[in-house]
């Protein structure tokens, strides 16, 4: 049994997805930064977060996700040894599960559109975009057993 998982909730990072195809086995691959911000005020920071999805899920992630999408991904750590530009190497980062749109990014409304009235039958009560709740696997709902996590 495996306990390296992951869920984290994030802003995609510019450019956002980029889809490639492995040279050997010619299945898609898509790489993404996920950002992470934590802590409040001037003591916060942003953690951006490498992130690889493999096989179907990649090309389906490469169309739904655009830069400044708010995402679920529920993956493992892994280690990626892949030489960057600079020389250096990649080193920690995500390979998911699945990925999942929490919130569409706001796309930029024409000015003619402002001035169009709405057309009549459409609903004005149904909400724009529909937040869903990341998936949290069971483990994660479960209390930690005493002894595992320090109460201080």
């Amino acid at each position: 049994m495996s306990i390296n998982h992951v869920v984290l909730t994030g802003k995609c990072a510019e450019p956002g997805p980029k889809l490639t195809y492995n040279a050997t086995s010619a299945k898609p691959e898509c790489r993404l930064t996920l950002i992470v911000e934590d802590g409040k005020g001037d003591g916060g920071f942003s953690l951006y977060v490498p992130t690889f999805v493999y096989g179907n899920g990649a090309e389906a992630v490469a169309s739904e996700v655009d830069a400044g999408d708010i995402i679920a991904v529920d993956g493992r750590l892994s280690w990626k040894s892949t030489p960057k530009k600079d020389g250096s190497k990649l080193g920690l980062c995500v390979s998911t599960f699945g990925v999942e749109v929490l919130v569409k990014a706001e796309v930029p409304v024409s000015v003619t559109a402002d001035l169009e009235p709405p057309p009549e039958s459409e609903s004005t009560t149904e909400p724009l975009v529909k937040v869903r709740r990341p998936r949290v696997p069971k483990l994660a709902q479960q209390p930690w057993p005493r002894g595992l996590v320090s109460e201080n």
